[in-house]
């Protein structure tokens, strides 16, 4: 999940993101990383999910399940 203009959401733990180091020689950035694929977004307390996005992650997993 991310925020509506697809940035990391107010909530970030929680939708889990994580802090990302960038090192460009002595210099150190943070970059904002989520762990898995976006299949929507959160508009204030609204989520919204991306049919497709939802349906072909699904589809992931249940391929995984029935290899376990």
């Amino acid at each position: 999940m991310a925020d509506k203009e697809r940035e990391k959401p107010k909530e970030w733990k929680r939708w889990d993101w994580r802090e990302w180091e960038t090192w460009t020689g002595d210099l150190m950035r943070i970059d904002w990383r989520s762990q898995g694929q976006q299949v929507g977004w959160i508009d204030g307390q609204d989520l919204y999910l991306e049919a497709n996005a939802v349906y072909t992650e699904a589809q992931k997993l249940a391929r995984v399940g029935a290899t376990v």
